[in-house]
């Protein structure tokens, strides 16, 4: 939890891009106790490979790490210098543990480090608050002392403070002990596997200076360490004698003084602290009328917390947040705001954590007290809301803000948070920070456009995302755009990247733009194309009387732009295409990425229409003249919307626009034989081409799908992928876990 209030704190920040560190913020943990027999070293390994490549700064692959983990996530900093000695610069327990204790924050063993794992020569610091104190979490780290004397575990009392918060003065504290590794640890060598050599810490050239011991009166003055007068048993190590100085100052600050104690206010009532909790004040959500506004009033209370007390230190009690989906408007007076941490997070979108703190002077130590708030979530009752949010277009570097236009069908007022990338919220306006230097272009943003409801009156809105791209400055010919002449009309096409070429052919009744979250995220490693098919979208439309089909419009597209093999990626009727490809053209195929559609069963361009089936049609036709297209387009919608999983909504505002800008051409006229369907499947049974192929399927209660394609018989390296909680347009319902299975697929 602590994390996030150390990461968000200005003068951490500042300290630490002064020291060229930056933040990698995971969420949830990968594992608390950080047990490679899970894998966990793997997955961090892979994911600081990806961000290397997704951020353009390839040194992440190897960069020195400073683990830091707070409460139940403050063992795992330990056993992570312990199985990447050579990588970690320094460790950083806040609120937490000792290194190999057995009291964990996560209340479960500790892993086993055997006889030749150490953190020897790895500076190490514990900061434990005043106000959570225990001596069975410190005497662990004494004894590691000294079976390790070898190790450099420094402690520090966060006094006058407790478990939850990061006071600005610790937060500087921290900032210093990480200047002291990075100026005694950090060479210009590097490693034969790439990694930064790390200079060990010779623990006698450091300090000594005595624990720190509740209401003690005398201390043995800090020293260097040969030097040191008290018990080497009962000190710890300290970088220097600043640090070391400073370690005692803290300790100075509060000692002799007298405790003040805080409680909360929620309507003029004082509220019940529970110290049988873990977050001892935790009252019910009472919002005003708009369902997000809500109030509380830190104030100075008896030892027993009971009611308001006049002993205190001369100051005003101030509320800050510690973490959760709140935004402070003033000291009494929150709203629920969501934010980067999501609103599918289980354990964090429905928790604020709030601490009310007040300051010391000469009579009273500084206090401090949280509070938890859980909010209802999701409102589940009510009129149901959705959101509309028109989708943003690609800017460039340097560009200054971008309007949003996000609306409810309620009426009510729709906010906004940024996912990823370098922007802000402000009001509704993106408004976009300084671009890393060696940032890699285009640089992903994703906004995402909530909308909280109101208790017992309208629902939660299901959140929409929008993602866009920053296009370097100078660099739009990167991107480009054009029409590709065909037989009886042409084609539009979109272009972008370079390196091996990827097509991606569209569904039926939309056009390029449902490829948006895979065109400009796979133009960063590939040279990628998404065109319009004919009759659909920016391309020309057909007719009646001229015999074409999509896939040697495909061939077309490729020769025209001097492609010679591709990987070809469809869904639903773009899946057909991709088919076809496999049957009629595999040596143009690099690979096929077949999703939501293989191949389709039926009569090709051998088999002109009959006179019956022309008659069928006009009667079809008449039919849907009679019901409407505007009808027939909203049933087609929904039915493709209600085949999708839990995330769906995110779709539903793109998928619209699409369908709508969409003619119909197709229902309202006699289309000629445009998907080669059984002309190409008798090809492929018949020479089982080897392209390497994959079939993707959503999976979802109200999605049907075949867990056995009949198409694999036939295909050498063809393999099957299901990607859960997902219907048919699964590349928009679910663009990461797409864009993960084809950016692997692509690889391999």
């Amino acid at each position: 939890m602590s994390e996030e209030t150390l990461f968000d704190n200005p003068l951490f920040r500042e300290k630490m891009q002064k020291l060229g560190i930056g933040f990698v913020w995971i969420t949830p943990g990968i594992d608390q106790q950080w047990d490679v027999s899970k894998g966990t070293q793997q997955i961090f390994e892979k994911m600081m490979v990806d961000l290397a490549d997704v951020s353009g700064y390839s040194e992440l692959k190897n960069v020195p790490i400073v683990p830091i983990g707070h409460s139940a996530m403050a063992t795992y900093p330990w056993n992570f210098a312990a199985w990447n000695p050579e990588r970690t610069l320094a460790i950083i327990s806040l609120h937490g543990d000792a290194p190999r204790t057995n009291l964990t924050g996560y209340g479960r063993e500790n892993l086993e480090w055997g006889r030749t794992r150490n953190i020897d020569g790895i500076p190490g610091l514990m900061i434990e608050g005043e106000y959570e104190w225990w001596e069975a979490r410190v005497n662990p780290a004494l004894a590691f002392r000294m079976m390790y004397p070898e190790s450099c575990i420094s402690f520090l009392c966060d006094a006058g403070r407790g478990h939850f918060d990061v006071a600005d003065e610790t937060t500087a504290y921290i900032a210093l002990f990480l200047e002291k590794a990075i100026n005694q640890r950090l060479t210009d060598e590097v490693t034969k596997d790439g990694k930064v050599k790390l200079n060990p810490v010779n623990p006698a050239k450091g300090w000594l200076a005595e624990r720190w011991h509740p209401d003690q009166k005398k201390r043995v003055k800090a020293a260097p360490y040969s030097q040191y007068k008290g018990d080497p048993h009962d000190a710890f190590w300290y970088f220097d004698r600043e640090i070391a100085e400073a370690t005692e100052a803290r300790y100075t600050q509060s000692r002799g003084k007298q405790q003040q104690y805080l409680g909360f206010e929620q309507n003029g009532n004082l509220l019940t602290y529970d110290k049988k909790q873990h977050v001892r004040v935790q009252p019910r959500f009472n919002p005003e009328a708009d369902g997000i506004t809500f109030h509380l009033k830190a104030v100075c209370t008896d030892s027993l917390r009971t009611q308001l007390s006049d002993e205190h230190a001369d100051a005003t009690p101030i509320i800050s947040r510690i973490c959760g989906p709140v935004k402070k408007v003033n000291d009494t007076t929150f709203m629920v705001s969501f934010y980067r941490m999501g609103m599918n997070n289980p354990r964090r979108t429905s928790d604020i954590c709030l601490l009310a703190s007040q300051a010391g002077d000469r009579k009273y130590k500084s206090a401090v007290q949280e509070v938890s708030i859980r909010i209802p979530y999701r409102n589940t009752e009510g009129q149901k809301q959705y959101i509309l949010f028109p989708g943003l277009p690609d800017v460039k570097a340097g560009s200054g803000s971008l309007s949003l236009k996000a609306t409810s069908d309620c009426g009510l007022p729709v906010s906004y948070y940024i996912k990823e990338g370098p922007a802000e919220i402000e009001g509704d306006q993106i408004v976009f920070t300084p671009i890393p230097p060696s940032s890699k272009y285009p640089v992903k943003v994703t906004v995402v456009a909530w909308q909280y409801g109101i208790a017992g009156k309208v629902q939660t809105a299901e959140p929409v995302e929008r993602s866009f791209y920053i296009l370097k400055s100078g660099g739009m010919a990167e991107f480009k755009s054009g029409r590709i002449d065909v037989g009886n009309g042409s084609l539009y096409y979109e272009e972008a990247g370079s390196g091996e070429p990827v097509i991606f052919v569209h569904g039926h009744s939309l056009d390029h733009r449902m490829w948006d979250e895979q065109f400009a995220e796979f133009a960063k490693e590939y040279r990628v194309i998404r065109y319009d098919l004919r009759g659909y979208g920016a391309s020309s439309s057909q007719t009646e009387d001229y015999q074409f089909t999509h896939v040697q419009d495909l061939v077309t597209l490729m020769d025209s732009l001097h492609i010679r093999k591709a990987h070809i990626v469809g869904l639903s009727l773009g899946g057909f295409i991709g088919a076809d490809m496999l049957g009629w053209f595999p040596e143009r195929m690099a690979s096929a990425f077949l999703a939501s559609g293989n191949i389709r069963k039926s009569k090709g361009p051998s088999q002109p229409m009959t006179k019956e089936e022309a008659q069928k049609r006009d009667q079809e036709i008449a039919a849907l003249k009679v019901k409407g297209v505007d009808v027939m387009k909203r049933e087609w919608f929904e039915g493709l919307m209600s085949s999708g999983g839990t995330r769906k909504e995110r779709m539903r505002q793109p998928l619209w626009e699409m369908i709508d800008d969409w003619d119909a051409w197709q229902p309202l006229h006699k289309e000629v034989r445009v998907v080669a369907g059984l002309d190409a499947y008798e090809v492929i049974k018949k020479n089982h081409p080897t392209v390497p192929t994959l079939i993707v399927e959503g999976q979802s209660p109200n999605n049907r799908y075949s867990n056995q394609p009949e198409i694999l018989k036939y295909l050498p390296n063809g393999k099957l992928k299901i990607l859960e909680d997902c219907g048919h347009i699964l590349n928009m319902e679910q663009p990461e876990a797409f864009n993960a299975a084809l950016r692997e697929f692509l690889k391999q």
